[in-house]
């Protein structure tokens, strides 16, 4: 350290080579850094190993004679999903009005036509791997002047109008020494492939809110025939309190009880009855009509059937969907 610092100082044209030596050696290092790091393909991450979800010290499922005594469902590890999931209900209504709504979704029809754009995008990118070749052709009317040839008009006779054709090509390639088009066409894919699993999200959501809406119908349904078979048995027991109220069986606190309780039970068929309207409208609105132009049909919950056989993914399966 000490010998070269006395050469600094001793030759200070030599130093400043040597440092504008060093500063050159820098720039190219981290020029052949940049040049090996550009244009690097991202690694995959690793798929997951577990084949379960429970953990080890979790019991997996109930015991033999739980299943044994409820005729429950069975679970089909790693089985996919059918793209016409609602079908395992067995309902023809239902299977009926979720294709209702997938035909009529405005927004399932957007995420087709942004999956149609990117894909057009995506061929016009590797169409740039190809040779360009353009045609041009027109035709003009012209007419020749003496005064192009620097004289006065009309002093040389020249030839009539004419028509003139023109036709010519073009071709072009480009070198795609740097990888600018690879990477282009790269980008393209990823975001066609974006749009498809957003297209494929907008179809989980619409059938599954279509299903649910449905369903909540149905459950709607049930809780209001309830209602009103309560409401029948409360008149029933008002009147017959009545009754035996005049022949002076009971007294007539009795036929106030009969009657606050009828009053109580009236206050619970508003609530489902806006229950049941909000379901039939949100239905209509994924059908993409209009609540007061179409009513959906009235879904039983007797008629739905709970599927037998339920598709589980795996988690590592789950993990490279998502």
């Amino acid at each position: 350290m000490t010998l070269r610092y006395a050469e600094e100082r001793t030759h200070p044209a030599g130093a400043a080579a040597q440092r504008l030596a060093s500063m050159c050696m820098v720039a190219l290092g981290a020029t052949a850094a940049a040049c090996g790091t550009f244009g690097s393909k991202p690694k995959a991450p690793q798929v997951p190993s577990p084949s379960g979800y429970t953990s080890p010290g979790e019991t997996p499922g109930p015991e033999a004679d739980a299943i044994a005594a409820v005729p429950g469902q069975t679970i089909a590890l790693g089985e996919a999903v059918s793209a016409e999931w609602w079908a395992l209900f067995r309902s023809p209504d239902l299977d009926t009005l979720v294709k209702q709504a997938i035909a009529g979704s405005r927004t399932l029809e957007s995420a087709r036509e942004r999956l149609v754009a990117e894909r057009e995008a995506l061929a016009a990118a590797r169409g740039a791997l190809y040779p360009q070749v353009n045609l041009n052709a027109g035709v003009t009317r012209e007419k020749q002047s003496a005064a192009s040839f620097g004289l006065p008009p009309n002093s040389l006779p020249l030839p009539p109008n004419f028509n003139l054709y023109q036709l010519g090509a073009a071709a072009n390639y480009s070198l795609d020494l740097f990888g600018d088009i690879r990477y282009t066409i790269e980008q393209q894919s990823a975001l066609a492939e974006l749009e498809r699993h957003r297209l494929r999200a907008t179809y989980l959501t619409l059938t599954g809110n279509a299903v649910m809406e449905a369903i909540l119908v149905a459950a709607s349904g049930a809780q209001l025939k309830a209602v009103r078979d309560i409401l029948e048995i409360d008149r029933q027991n008002l009147q017959l309190v009545r009754t035996e109220s005049q022949v002076g069986s009971v007294p007539e606190s009795d036929v106030v009880v009969a009657e606050s309780q009828l009053a109580a039970d009236e206050t619970l068929r508003p609530g489902i009855e806006q229950q049941l309207s909000v379901a039939r409208h949100a239905l209509a609105v994924l059908l993409g009509r209009a609540p007061a132009e179409w009513s959906p049909p009235e879904f039983d919950l007797g008629a739905l059937a709970l599927p037998g056989q339920l598709p589980l993914s795996l988690p590592s399966a789950l993990v490279h969907q998502r």
